[in-house]
């Protein structure tokens, strides 16, 4: 599928004035900012902006340029083709994520096909605003998503190693479904899949419009996830250095996205307005979504790894069925020095980690300590009409709906210093076996010349360096951890006695 040329970058700000949005001594410019690919644009202050009232708004953008999954629904009861491609693609439709994308995938389409036939949208209705917004954004190439395979071996032994994966894995899904659910319709069999000769669509249109999508879509204080045309353009800044924020005003057809400048803040003629993206996001969540590591970040505040029940619990392809929560442990740096002898997500004054996982509880307990499972229903009227489902017990309560109740009952054990123990001694094991596989890639990484002059490569590698050192604070965090319950706990030293 042909894809318009981008528009000049010069002439945003007129659109956006010509469709309604207001400038308050701000201007949208491009400007090549360092360590991003492509096309850069930014918000400048175009005269000194002192706080003079409390919260002096600086730009507003129309209901008609706020592109949330509700706007899409309203869309779609006035527009049949859109309400026939969410329709048929419920199980990608089902998001906010994915109404939106499919939205504005039919907007590249028609736009496409207006440009394919010269004169008219090939029968497919007009594209809307969003299809010419979309003429002024280039792809976000430095996002990790777009990188080579070669450039994502860069990432190996990091937490964004698997988080890619992921993403890519189901990027790959969703375009077999939209396929599948679509190849029957005429227009999309023409438009997107070859017949009569049309346009292909290929799986890197629908990569491209996730990432503008994840690199652009905000929360708004009274609504949901959204994309605002024009106040995307606002770059970020972490802490105190960012001066402003979004906030949504007015109701109905009035409703309003507005850039406010922060109480007390003043910002001088041809300076940038900035916001913060999220200043509790680690920074491979940084990495993922806006393709940058904010260079001043000398820690990450976060990582999330992997867990896989051990191939020789007899429980193991249980527990992974019936789990409820993921099968992941999330690493962070704690704010408050807390007692290491409370709970498992404690920190100490000599290390400064947290962590929490839901899962890690399914591994650390086997049917001889009280977990079963029962692959029958529930005993009622209904249960002959449904398929057998896999029910979880603890010590005969049933915790199926929220296995995450498991860590609950657990504490309330008697032996709940001896779980707690099993869950800190697999979590060792685990992050050390990350920080081998990470030290690896690292020296792998330094033998490789070319990666010198790849910005891919470069930003990889502040992420490992980071990684690493939180993953060594939490090695001995969990080590502090383990040491303490073996000398102080009776649960554990009588257990072990007895063993």
């Amino acid at each position: 599928m042909q894809r318009e040329a981008c528009w000049p970058s010069s002439a945003l700000q007129a659109w956006l004035e010509q469709n309604n949005a207001h400038f308050n001594g701000v201007i949208v410019e491009h400007r090549e900012q360092e360590g991003l690919r492509g096309r850069g644009f930014a918000i400048i202050a175009r005269k000194d902006l002192p706080s003079t009232t409390a919260e002096p708004t600086l730009m507003t953008v129309p209901s008609d340029l706020i592109l949330t999954v509700e706007w899409v629904e309203n869309q779609a009861g006035r527009d049949p083709q859109l309400h026939e491609l969410l329709h048929v693609t419920a199980e990608l439709a089902a998001t906010p994520r994915g109404a939106i994308l499919l939205y504005l995938l039919l907007q590249l389409t028609r736009a496409a096909s207006a440009l394919a036939s010269a004169s008219s949208s090939g029968g497919l209705g007009p594209a809307g605003l969003w299809a010419d917004y979309l003429r002024f954004l280039s792809p976000v190439t430095a996002l990790p998503t777009w990188w080579s395979e070669e450039q994502r071996k860069a990432l190996v032994g990091t937490s964004l190693e698997s988080a890619l994966n992921a993403k890519l894995d189901r990027l790959a899904r969703e375009f077999s479904h939209l396929r599948t659910a679509t190849q029957s319709i005429p227009w999309c069999a023409r438009q997107w899949w070859g017949a009569d000769g049309g346009s292909q669509l290929e799986s890197d249109h629908l990569l491209l419009l996730d990432s503008w999508y994840r690199s652009r879509a905000f929360g708004l204080s009274t609504a949901a996830v959204a994309m605002i045309a024009g106040l995307d353009m606002v770059n970020h800044a972490s802490g105190p250095a960012g001066n402003a924020y979004f906030r949504r005003d007015g109701d109905g057809d009035d409703r309003r996205a507005a850039l406010v400048l922060l109480p007390g803040k003043t910002v001088a003629a041809g300076d940038e307005i900035t916001i913060s993206y999220g200043d509790g996001k680690s920074a491979a969540e940084m990495l993922f979504s806006y393709g940058f590591i904010e260079s001043g970040v000398v820690s990450t505040s976060a990582l999330a790894l992997d867990l896989t029940v051990p191939a020789d619990d007899p429980l193991g392809p249980a527990k992974d069925a019936a789990s409820t929560t993921a099968p992941a442990v999330h690493i962070s740096r704690c704010q408050d020095e807390e007692d290491p002898a409370k709970t498992p997500t404690t920190t100490t004054k000599s290390t400064s980690t947290t962590w929490r996982s839901g899962f890690v509880w399914l591994i650390c307990v086997n049917e001889e300590d009280g977990l079963r499972f029962d692959s029958t229903d529930a005993d009622d009227d209904a249960a002959a009409d449904r398929a057998p489902r896999l029910r979880t017990f603890w010590k005969g309560q049933e915790i199926s709906d929220d296995t995450a109740q498991l860590e609950s009952l657990l504490r309330q054990d008697p032996l709940w210093d001896l779980y707690h123990l099993r869950a800190v001694v697999f979590l060792q094991e685990r992050v050390q076996a990350q920080m081998h596989r990470l030290q690896r890639c690292m020296i792998e990484e330094r033998e490789r010349k070319e990666a010198e002059d790849d910005d891919a490569a470069k930003v990889a590698a502040r992420l490992r360096v980071l990684e690493m050192d939180l993953l060594d604070d939490c090695r001995r965090s969990l080590g502090f951890q383990s040491e303490t319950l073996l000398a102080t706990s009776p649960a554990v030293q009588q257990y072990l006695a007895s063993d």
